[in-house]
């Protein structure tokens, strides 16, 4: 008889594969319609998050299938889709500047581009546990230490996703098809936020990230229905 667990690990691996095969087909197909500025950014968004997730959900997915630990490929993967998350939003900026044929402004680019610089930079950081080898590098420590990088990482991202949504806020009405754009970008924050943070604390709650992955693949499909409709080849 199929055990729960084994049921959950076949469906990780189902989603696993679902999310990996729409971010590429979305990225694809804009880079396939638009060969302008905006389409080359909101291609790449998409193949930015489908890079990002298939070092974070194919580890996971080998995990939990196997019955394995987690191991090195696992903090790799975390790792690399957290600094994914940050390009992502950062494209995100430059798609909307290219898109609205706007600038985002002196304090929004400055904004965004040290928040997300910070966070990338802390997103290297020893909290990914499977990347040290002599164990828990915070072994001893107080309780919340464990829990600074990953509020300085979540405070940063929500400070960079606030920024981009704001200014797709602004032109909602002026980008048909994108309307949805900054509130989804708002909750993927907001469930990444809940992943990294409150994962640090009670690991069950670094399931959220699955919320994160919605939101971000609704967001490239809405890029995929604004290349159906607005196809365009301006540089």
């Amino acid at each position: 008889m199929i055990s729960w667990s084994e049921v959950s690990a076949l469906a990780l691996g189902v989603a696993s594969l679902a999310a990996l095969l729409c971010a590429a087909l979305g990225g694809i197909t804009i880079l396939q319609r638009r060969h302008d500025t905006a389409g080359k950014l909101m291609g790449w968004s998409a193949l930015t998050l489908l890079l990002g997730d298939a070092f974070h959900l194919i580890p996971r997915a080998l995990e939990a299938l196997t019955g394995l630990a987690p191991g090195l490929w696992g903090g790799v993967g975390r790792m690399l889709c957290a600094v994914a998350i940050t390009v992502f939003c950062i494209l995100l900026l430059l798609a909307w500047e290219a898109l609205s044929g706007r600038k985002a402004g002196f304090y929004a680019e400055m904004l965004s581009r040290h928040s997300g610089g910070l966070r990338l930079l802390l997103c290297l950081g020893p909290i990914f546990y499977s990347l040290v080898s002599d164990g828990d590098p915070y072994a001893g420590a107080a309780e919340w230490t464990r829990l600074l990088l990953p509020g300085l990482r979540s405070v940063l991202l929500l400070v960079l996703a606030i920024d981009v949504a704001r200014l797709y806020f602004k032109t909602r009405q002026d980008l048909p098809g994108l309307q949805m754009i900054w509130w989804l970008l708002l909750a993927a924050a907001g469930f990444e936020t809940v992943s990294d943070l409150g994962g640090a604390w009670v690991p069950a709650l670094a399931a959220a990230h699955a919320g994160t992955i919605v939101c971000l693949l609704a967001i490239t499909l809405c890029f995929v229905r604004f290349t159906a409709r607005h196809s365009g080849d301006i540089e």
